[in-house]
């Protein structure tokens, strides 16, 4: 198998039409048949099979697929990596959230920096609000930020996280009020997003144990007894099974999430080394959604 081969395979995959898959690849479709064959030949295997429906692929003919795509990649991050050595240097500025700074970047920017060893890194942490400040005054070239902001420059959607309540020993909704609450430091958005769930619920405000300065303290303090909290982002405690968890929801049913975005600057994208920052991070995004795991809904 080539290069045309892992195209072939994927875009037949893809489209489930072998008219269609053989349009977009320009080539007849006698001759994609023909290699098609070919490679069922190759493996000792059949790939797809026919019906009045159309196409279909058996198990080995979506294994096939599955290491064509990965051949693809492979390929597309080999000429990514001979182009930067020639073209691609300088340094990125980057603010980003706390959380975002401290679970998603760093295998992010050690990917990037394997494939541009020629660009470097400033990276800010700091709270959302301060994120698109610095985009919208040209501070910052890049910025990773959590909930919904208005400003002049362009969003992408990198994920979705739900909201959980988190505390050391089992509980129920209704005991809540009475719980000792341990608040954390938050923008606008996300103080917004806790305040609206709780009065969704409750006529009376929580019961305030204390105020700290950030999600990871907030998460020692959960972690030893001091309280329960209301964390929008699982990555802090979800590896800790001695901690009790259920997601939330509206009154109506709706989950509480809160998206998580990359922005920039549309007139950045004109500098080649932002604008393969930017289709890189989409493409890391992507790999990373299929293979996250998210807590079920209640383990108590």
């Amino acid at each position: 198998m080539n290069l045309q081969d892992w195209s072939l395979l994927v875009e037949l995959y893809k489209t489930r039409s072998i008219s269609k898959a053989s349009e977009n690849l320009f080539v007849s479709q006698p001759a994609l048949t023909r290699r098609l064959k070919q490679i069922e030949e190759e493996f000792s295997t059949v790939i797809i099979l026919r019906s009045s429906k159309g196409i279909s692929f058996t198990s080995q003919g979506e294994k096939l697929v599955a290491y064509s795509r990965d051949m693809l990649r492979q390929y597309e991050a080999i000429q990514r990596c001979m182009k930067s050595e020639e073209t691609l240097q300088g340094t990125l500025q980057i603010v980003a959230s706390l959380s975002q700074t401290q679970f998603f970047l760093p295998p992010l920017l050690q990917e990037f920096s394997g494939l541009y060893p020629n660009i470097s890194f400033e990276v800010e942490s700091i709270m959302s609000t301060e994120c698109i400040r610095a985009l919208n005054t040209r501070k910052a070239q890049i910025a990773f930020y959590r909930g919904e902001h208005q400003g002049i420059f362009e969003q992408r959607l990198l994920g979705t996280q739900y909201a959980y309540i988190v505390y050391h020993q089992p509980f129920t909704l209704s005991e809540l009020p009475s719980l000792p609450y341990i608040s954390f430091e938050a923008d606008h958005s996300g103080r917004s997003i806790r305040e609206n769930w709780w009065y969704d619920h409750f006529d009376v405000p929580p019961y305030t144990a204390m105020t700290v300065k950030n999600n990871n303290i907030c998460y020692e303090m959960v972690r030893h007894g001091m309280g329960f909290s209301i964390f929008l982002n699982s990555d802090f405690w979800m590896q800790n099974k001695d901690l009790y968890y259920q997601q939330i929801f509206f009154q109506d049913g709706t989950p509480v999430v809160r998206n998580d975005y990359l922005g920039y600057r549309r007139e950045a994208l004109k500098l080649e080394m932002i604008s393969s920052f930017v289709e890189y991070t989409m493409e890391y995004s992507k790999r990373l959604n299929v293979g996250r795991k998210i807590p079920d809904r209640q383990n108590f």
